[in-house]
């Protein structure tokens, strides 16, 4: 009998075990992840083909995913290598998680997406600033939305795909102390994360 261990792949973004490697690629946090590490226009063109994959694994269409690479393809060509690539990465955003064409309504209508969509809506909504422990947060967002929620792994996970910080602290809860984990930004902190996410900040 072999004792090899299997070593279960994990997300990037929070190191919580995911499903398998498929999966992960298909993720829409992996996905956000993904581009807010892009950095430079060389690396941006090397991954249209990821852009594709991830296209076409939730819209099913290999319309709109041609559609995207050819509209992609001129804001490149439009803008500077260097001073505009983040707003060719607000671009993407943009164009995949809130326009509303029709040849998108499976994309929209995907489970995992709209689930992200209303956290962050949650967030962009109701916080100014954040300094608060991450199950206050947690408690809170699941109280005060009507779509069934994330679990906390995945809450987790999208707002560290964001780069919101998070620090540890310790605090008396009940005469006894304990470690929290406290969400904070201040306001120009938490606006500018929401802008590069493409986020709609009031």
């Amino acid at each position: 009998m072999s004792n090899q261990t299997t070593i279960k792949p994990k997300c990037q973004t929070c190191d919580h075990i995911t499903a398998s490697n498929s999966a992960l690629r298909l993720s829409s946090i992996e996905f956000r992840r993904y581009v807010n590490s892009i950095t430079d226009l060389d690396k941006l063109i090397t991954s249209k083909d990821y852009f594709v994959r991830f296209i076409k694994s939730y819209s099913k269409s290999k319309e709109y995913a041609d559609t995207f690479l050819k509209e992609l393809e001129k804001i490149i060509e439009k803008h500077n290598r260097i001073s505009d690539i983040l707003y060719i990465k607000i671009w993407i955003f943009n164009y995949i998680f809130t326009s509303e064409e029709k040849d998108k309504a499976s994309l929209h209508s995907n489970c995992n997406l709209n689930k992200e969509k209303h956290l962050y809506k949650y967030l962009q909504s109701n916080y100014s600033d954040i300094n608060e422990t991450f199950t206050t947060f947690y408690e809170n967002y699941t109280q005060n939305i009507a779509q069934t929620p994330f679990s906390k792994n995945k809450v987790s996970c999208a707002l560290s795909v964001l780069e919101l910080k998070t620090i540890m602290k310790k605090v008396v809860i009940d005469n006894k102390p304990k470690c929290v984990i406290i969400i904070s930004a201040i306001h120009n902190e938490l606006s500018e994360l929401l802008y590069k996410n493409a986020i709609n900040v009031n």
